[in-house]
This record gives structure tokens, sequence and C-alpha cells, in this order.
């Protein structure tokens, strides 16, 4: 299916949103040059969560320092309205309907040395300050506050991630198209790993989950549930 069939086809039930996007993705390949630049170097992408219906967008407001999340709809700091969110940039427009990229580069990511590993496979991966045998983790202080505060963005765009709907409400969140080497493979995922709760709170909403797992930075104890091929798996990390 190509991207313009693809996009009319998840929002056969809504027809102007499918113009406008399908106007975004023309935009897109013809027409770069409309995109306002100016607008977007206050902003910054950090994180998203992308799927076929929509998606939600962290954003980072680089005057204030404010991260907040957004829906595909939803105004963006008063800049623009959310038109499209990927794992590398998002799409706004203005009310005079000038397109606005911001992408997660903004601010400088940069490649940092990796910890030396020495040991992986499917049952256990043990490298410095990282430590996981089957489903029990140990992380320690120094590991966990290097990801969370030098490269939280670049791990929220390891990997892709849906929610799971059943019977219209969300049950979970589908995690898949992990990067090489990524920390979702560290922490034994598995591709199409349900994630259902995190320390006994289920994640049925997509912005509450966003806000409830930036809340999870200084816990020393999570307790991960996740659906693997219709049955229960739990992981268990101790930060020592």
């Amino acid at each position: 299916m190509t991207p313009e069939r693809a996009i009319l086809a998840t929002n056969s039930a809504c027809p102007k949103r499918a113009v406008v996007l399908l106007s975004a993705l023309f935009a897109l390949v013809w027409l770069p040059a409309t995109f306002a630049e100016s607008k977007s170097k206050k902003l910054q992408l950090v994180g998203a969560i992308v799927s076929a219906r929509g998606g939600v967008a962290l954003v980072k407001n680089r005057d204030n320092n404010e991260i907040k999340a957004f829906k595909t709809g939803d105004s963006v700091f008063s800049i623009g309205t959310l038109l499209s969110v990927d794992r590398q940039q998002i799409i706004l427009v203005d009310n005079d309907g000038q397109m606005t990229m911001v992408s997660n580069k903004l601010g400088g990511i940069t490649s940092r040395t990796q910890p030396k590993v020495i040991v992986s496979n499917e049952d256990k991966h043990i490298e410095d300050g990282f430590s996981r045998i089957g489903t029990k983790i140990e992380v320690d202080t120094r590991y966990r506050d290097r990801m969370i505060r030098e490269e939280l963005p670049s791990i929220l765009m390891q990997a892709s991630s849906e929610p799971v709907v059943v019977n219209g409400e969300i049950t979970g969140f589908r995690i898949f198209q992990f990067d090489q080497n990524s920390i979702f493979h560290k922490l034994g995922l598995k591709d199409g790993d349900i994630v259902r709760e995190i320390n006994g709170i289920p994640l049925t909403d997509v912005t509450k989950t966003i806000r409830f797992l930036n809340g999870l930075r200084e816990e020393s104890q999570l307790q991960v549930n996740v659906l693997r091929n219709g049955a229960p798996v739990s992981l268990e990390l101790n930060v020592r």
C-alpha cells in the first residue's frame, strides 16, 4: 500500500483529516521550502509514540525547558497544530497554513562512548553498570543517571510503539522495530511485546503514560508486566 492510500485508509471515518494529512504528505515531497524553520527553532522533539491512528509527541520548549505531551490535532505551545508524528520529526501547521518541521536533532543529540559489553545473548546481558539474567535486571545509579540525563532523547527514538486497543480501550503499548543494541534489547524485551503495567499501574492512556514514565526517574525498583505471544512476563529492575 502506498503512503497516500495508507493515510486515507486509516482516516476513512474523518475525510477532512485525511485530506489535511494527504496535503501534508505532498508538501513534504514537493514543497520543502514551505516549512517555517524560524518557528521550529524554539522546539525540540524528545520522544514519540507512533501508530497508524495518529501519535503522541513529547516536545520541549527551548525557551523555558518545559516538556509536554501532545496528540495529533493538539496545539503545540500555541505555535501550531500537531499534524503528524514520526520517530525523528513532527510537523505542525500554523493558523496561516504554513507548515513547521520539528526534529529530534535540535539541541544536538551527540553520540557517546558505550559501556563495554561483557556478554550478551537472549538469556543475559552484562556490561559495565548493567546486568540482566533472565528477567532480573540490576543497574547502578551512574548508569541510570547517564541514560536519563544524557541519553534519554536518543533512547526514546530506539524503538517504535503503538497503543493496543481492545473494545475501544487502551490495554497497553506494543513495542517493535528495535534499533540494534538498544536498551530495549538489553532489558530482554522482544519485538511485539505489549507493556501493560509498570509497578502495578495499568498503561491505559497515551498522554498519562508519558507523564507517568517521566515520573519514574527516581524509582529504585520497577516491575514491568508484559504480554508476550499471549503469555504474561514480568521484568524486575533494581537500581543499586
